[in-house]
């Protein structure tokens, strides 16, 4: 199960524009149309 790293700040994806997962399981999602933000999940 994924869960929010504790620098999330609940905001909502407006258009997730890619994905990547670290060799350590964390995930990075980026929300590059027009958010302009990467979001981390610690696994």
């Amino acid at each position: 199960k994924l869960a929010p790293s504790p620098s999330f700040q609940g905001m909502p994806f407006n258009m997730p524009s890619g994905i990547a997962v670290a060799p350590n399981g964390e995930l990075f999602a980026s929300d590059g149309y027009g958010g302009h933000r990467v979001h981390k999940f610690s696994a």
